[in-house]
């Protein structure tokens, strides 16, 4: 699941009072962040169906910088150039063998291997998972 920056495109009412006050709290952190070089927080907007029923496109999500990972940790990490949102199933020495919860809809490291932990940009905090 490839993940971008959240983007003001419309919403449906029932998610609109929700995405507000985590736009707000994003705007918050950017601000933040912005100020400081390592931001302690990323927001991004979910982009695909690979983590689906747990996260749906379009869903923004907060992702803690530099937590201890553990299995069953959702991460954002970058991997080829893009940032992606997979499942930790495994840590093994500073590397992660990752999953989308929606195999059938997921490239993860059934296909391209385990990843660097030291890729990893965040893990999802927000929504609890």
């Amino acid at each position: 699941m490839k993940l971008r920056r959240s983007s003001g495109k419309p919403k449906k009412p029932s998610q609109v009072h929700a995405e507000e006050t985590v736009g707000a709290v994003a705007t918050s952190i950017d601000a933040i962040s912005t100020r400081k070089r390592s931001g302690s927080y990323v927001v991004r907007r979910v982009v695909g169906d690979s983590m689906y029923p747990t996260l749906v496109s379009g869903q923004l999500v907060l992702a803690k910088r530099r937590q201890s990972i553990q299995p069953d940790d959702v991460v954002i990490f970058r991997h080829n150039n893009m940032e992606k949102i997979k499942r930790v199933r495994e840590v093994e020495n500073d590397r992660l063998y990752v999953v989308g919860d929606n195999p059938n809809f997921s490239t993860d490291s059934r296909h391209y291997g385990m990843i660097d932990q030291d890729d990893v940009l965040g893990t999802v905090a927000w929504p609890r998972i």
